[in-house]
């Protein structure tokens, strides 16, 4: 392995040929980039003055260092959007040892009331982080220093580190756009793999090296390739799909990745422009049982999950994701549209790409008596994910069944119970339910008739509010009617609100009428 490294090393990845298969059917290709006009990048007045402030610490220890913005922020300008996240690489000076420089610098001319701590976050090879990062604040703006690197190889695990050239640096990165460096010192673009401006001009996803070293070397480069092709809608060379699918990337993949990173890589592409497409590479490369399936418990339980999942994915998407919802966040009363439909999204892809798991018990018996299932398991300790994610999925696959097991025809009390039985996302349980038996019966076949009778009854009853509705009258009021005291008050509590949904009233009156009307019954 290290020998073919050493040999890529010497060797950058060949140019773009014309006419060179970059075919990735669900995406649609960058439209065309005038990279000629953008060469020089133009900076807005917070980054002269952020570069010009580093330089003058440079030239104050006149240690000849040249600063570089590397990665994502040099990609992301020429693409003429913005970006904080500032990363400086540095040739011949450790990250840390810079920013005190920087402190120091900032303390003797007057800053020194804003001085931050520097933070150091320590390289963890064996889980695919091998640079240490120095962090701090400067003139209001955070930024990462590292000095630029060599990796050497003694196996294909870790690394040794040390110093190396901008070339050796961009060659050791993930993918092309992202190798590009910007030389504050000359205040230039440079591409030192001969290949970033092309492939970003032309939407193209490949990685400096071979890919199979690439991913081997840092097997999360896989799902980040992934990510980065649907956030630009780029196309992924034939050379790095055919690596993508490598069982081996797949091993290392598993193996040697957190899940939490692995969450942080799915997080981004489900908070993309471009969910469903991403989900969708996945599956094409097999991937997607690593992200949802890492205990392989579906292995055996259902050969044909991906498959399942993928067509509702699919026919979500084609629906624009109608019906679908997401919850506000904490503290937040409402939100744009645009936003509520990519969280609707997000929170649909997590859903379908679980729903095959739903009819399986957790492999964790304490957490399978309290009603987990294997989707549950799958996003709680697979992934990782918050537990507002998993509460939400574990919800709407619940809730499915809650409305398929109300009996046709609907009563006011029988819809309404479901609805709040299913809470705030009972839409999307309607929505994926519709879905999933469109899928089973066919479209035209019955299969939709169901859920929008829900929807039409729902709206007819004025019930879509219903699962937030409250008792017209408090416990100690309930309590005051029917003298019941503990369990007893839940039961007459549960009784109100049943004959709120049933009778749709909404006066005070009539609703301790009822009360004492069953309570002299009960006597």
């Amino acid at each position: 392995m290290e020998a073919d490294r050493k040999q890529q090393i010497d060797r950058p990845a060949k140019k773009l040929r014309e006419g060179e298969s970059t075919s990735c059917e669900n995406l649609t290709p960058a439209e065309q980039i005038p990279l000629g006009q953008r060469m020089s990048i133009r900076l807005v007045e917070q980054e002269k003055k952020l570069f010009e402030f580093l330089l003058a610490v440079v030239n104050r220890h006149g240690q000849n260092t040249i600063l570089r913005v590397a990665g994502g922020w040099v990609r992301d300008k020429l693409l003429g959007m913005s970006c904080k996240d500032i990363d400086i690489a540095l040739d011949n000076v450790m990250g840390q040892q810079f920013a005190e420089q920087v402190h120091a610098y900032m303390r003797d001319n007057g800053m020194a009331d804003q001085v931050k701590s520097v933070g150091v976050i320590k390289s963890n090879p064996d889980q695919s982080k091998h640079l240490e990062t120095a962090t701090t604040q400067v003139l209001g703006s955070w930024i990462d220093f590292v000095n630029l690197r060599k990796e050497t190889y003694a196996d294909s695990r870790i690394p040794t580190m040390e110093i190396g050239t901008p070339l050796e640096d961009a060659l050791r990165r993930d993918l092309t756009i992202n190798s590009l460096f910007y030389n504050i010192n000359e205040g230039k673009v440079e591409d030192f793999t001969e290949n970033g401006l092309r492939d970003l001009q032309k939407g193209i996803i490949r990685t400096p090296l071979d890919p199979h070293v690439t991913l081997t070397d840092d097997p999360l480069r896989a799902l980040r390739a992934v990510r980065f092709a649907c956030r630009f809608g780029f196309n992924v060379c034939s050379q790095l799909q055919a690596a993508l699918g490598d069982p081996s990337v797949h091993a290392a993949l598993h193996d040697k990745v957190s899940r939490e990173r692995i969450l942080t890589e799915l997080d981004g592409m489900l908070r993309g422009p471009r969910p469903a497409a991403a989900m969708h590479m996945l599956h094409e490369h097999n991937l997607l049982k690593i992200v949802f399936d890492d205990s392989g418990c579906m292995h055996d339980s259902c050969r044909d999950w991906q498959a399942k999942v993928m067509a509702l994915v699919d026919k979500a998407e084609g629906n624009t994701w109608k019906g679908w919802s997401a919850p506000l966040e904490k503290n937040e009363v409402s939100m744009s549209e645009d936003e509520h439909l990519r969280r609707a999204k997000r929170l649909g892809c997590l859903t379908c790409c679980t729903w095959a798991f739903q009819t399986f018990p957790s492999p964790d018996p304490k957490a399978a008596r309290k009603g987990e299932t294997l989707a549950g398991h799958s996003l709680r300790v697979g992934l990782k994910s918050r537990m507002k994610d998993v509460d939400a999925v574990t919800a709407i696959h619940k809730g499915v069944h809650i409305f398929r097991n109300c009996q046709r025809p609907f009563t006011r009390l029988s819809l309404g119970s479901a609805i709040r039985s299913s809470g705030s996302l009972w839409q999307t349980c309607v929505a994926l339910g519709k879905l999933e038996d469109e899928l089973e019966l066919g479209e035209g076949q019955g299969g939709g008739e169901f859920w929008e009778e829900i929807e039409l009854k729902a709206r007819e009853w004025n019930l879509e509010d219903v699962w937030s509705m409250k008792g017209l009258l408090n416990g100690k009021e309930v309590g005051a009617i029917t003298g019941a005291k503990g369990p007893e008050l839940g039961q007459w509590t549960k009784r109100l609100i049943d004959w709120q949904i049933e009778s749709g009233s909404c006066a005070i009156g009539e609703a301790e009428a009822f009360l004492r009307e069953k309570t002299q019954e009960q006597d």
